[in-house]
This record gives C-alpha cells, structure tokens and sequence, in this order.
C-alpha cells in the first residue's frame, strides 16, 4: 500500500499528467500552519520533504482548519503522511506532489514517515506552549481585575501609577489622580444588606467605566473607593472629568448614591506616586468633611 491511498478528511487529489508547459516550483502549501511553526520552521519542514524524496512540491496542513489549501497546478498527489497528536490522533497532513505518478522507494518512505513525526512533535509542542501561554494570560488577568467590578484591582493599578509617574517626570508630562469615594457607603449596606452594597459598586463601577478616557486607568482601591488615573492631563481637565464623573453617579438616580472626589495634580515637590495618591486623598478627606457629593482639589504646595 502506497502512502498516497492512506484516507485523508476533505482531501482533494489531482488524477491528470501536468501539462508540459506549465511547472510548480517547489514551495510550502502552508493551510494555516503558520499560527503553530514558524516561516522558517516550515521552508524547513518542505526543503526536508523535497529533499528525501525529490519530489516538486509540498503541503502542510492541519485538519482544524476550515478548508485544506487545493492541489498545486499541474502536479500529482504522490505521497502522504498523517501528523499525530499527543494521543495518536490524526491532526493533519504532510502531501508531497510531482509531475508524474510514482511510488516512493522504501527508504523515501520511511524519511518521510519521520519527517511527519518530528513535525508532529514540534506542532504539538508548540500547541503545549500556547496553551501554557493562554493560562498565564488568564492567571494574569484574574491577578489584576477585582472580582466585584470587574475593574482593575489595586495591585494593577499601583503598577500602572508607577509607570506614569516615570513617563510624566521623564518626559516632563502633565499627570492628575482622582480618588473617589462613594458616600454613606456603610448606612447605605445597614439598610440595604450587602448584597444591596455589592450591586450599587458594580453598578457605579460601570458608569464610571462608560465616561473613562481611551488612556486612562480606571481601578477600584478598596472597599467603596475607585481611583483614576489621568496621563497627559493637567488641573482644569483633570477638575472637568472628576466633576463629570460625579455627576454621572448623582444621575443614577439610586436614593443615597453619590461621591466626593478628591482632585491631585503632578507637582515638582513630589518625589513618588505615593505623594500624588495621598494628595488626592487628603482632597478626598476635604471633600467628605465639607459636605459629600462634591470635587475638591489638593491644595498647591
């Protein structure tokens, strides 16, 4: 039995001699393998294929994909090999093509038999990889996003005021903070329960979301506390979004839900993130004593 007649899913096989006049140059017939081995891991795979069994052309495919690449002009299906997964499952193919039908010799078969298996080593490594990659992406985005909100969490945020803060001194940019607070949080969970509380924090999680800025960084710090973080932004626009923002919550319409928002803005003194943070929460602090639902700005030093 030669190769050639092993049964391959949605295959389509030339049955006619190529016209004479018209020639495939050897190349890669890919079908979609190039999201799991490299360009250059591929040219390798079919100068090897050629080369074992001088053949004019090659295709490498995988069966999860939507539609097999077609037969090369005016070549003929001489050979093929399956790819195998981890649990010896076929997951694709390795077509080799000529101009005229013919049988590969014996000792071709079997070069190109373990060319087919390091492929499929090398393809289910790299599908090891990507999945090892896609849980470290997932673990990541859990160990930045607060459960509650879906927001960034502290953790994330901290990293994200860092970053700024080098960029703005580096660069000599504007940098402003917001630091919100919603009001009469704990006589709000008393009369409502905590499952009440939890809800409206989702609730002006998300409508803080919605007036958020491409560049900024929306997080909640702690317990009914969110912070916002405004790059490229000096102290009228960062005054303009935090009172947009405490509007945006009195127009909830929830009995008892609004914010008091503290306002900080970068200034030459400071010398850390920490420094913009604690000004806007002594603006915070300010705001809350002096009658809640309102913005107040850190005092310049």
């Amino acid at each position: 039995m030669t190769l050639s007649t092993l049964p391959i899913p949605n295959a389509r096989f030339a049955h006619s001699l190529p016209d004479p006049d018209q020639v495939c140059l050897p190349g890669v017939r890919q079908g979609g393998a190039q999201a799991l081995l490299s360009q250059q891991t591929l040219e390798d795979v079919v100068a090897l294929a050629l080369a074992v069994t001088g053949a004019a052309a090659a295709q490498l495919h995988l069966q999860q994909d939507d539609a097999p690449p077609d037969t090369p002009p005016a070549l003929i299906l001489i050979a093929t090999e399956l790819l195998l997964d981890a649990d010896s499952q076929p997951s694709g193919y390795l077509s080799i093509f000529d101009h005229a039908p013919r049988k590969l010799s014996a000792s071709q078969q079997a070069d190109l038999a373990a060319l087919a298996r390091q492929v499929s080593q090398q393809i289910t490594s790299r599908r090891a990889v990507l999945r090892l990659e896609a849980s470290l992406q997932r673990l990541e985005i859990i160990s930045s996003t607060d459960a509650l909100t879906g927001l960034q969490n502290r953790r994330s945020f901290e990293q994200r005021i860092r970053q700024e803060f080098a960029r703005a001194r580096r660069y000599e940019l504007a940098l402003s903070f917001l630091m919100l607070d919603v009001d009469f949080f704990k006589h709000f969970n008393d009369v409502h329960g905590h499952q009440a509380g939890d809800r409206m924090l989702y609730r002006v999680a998300q409508t803080l979301r919605q007036k958020l800025r491409g560049q900024d960084t929306l997080a909640r710090f702690g317990g009914e506390e969110f912070v916002v973080v405004l790059p490229n932004t000096g102290r009228n626009g960062a005054l303009v979004l935090a009172e947009r923002y405490r509007l945006a919550i009195e127009s909830l319409g929830v009995a008892e839900v609004t914010v008091s928002i503290g306002v900080a803005t970068l200034e030459a003194t400071m010398q850390g993130p920490d420094d913009l943070v604690n000004a806007a929460d002594r603006a915070l602090y300010l705001a809350k004593g002096s009658g809640r639902n309102k913005v107040v700005e850190a005092p310049l030093n």
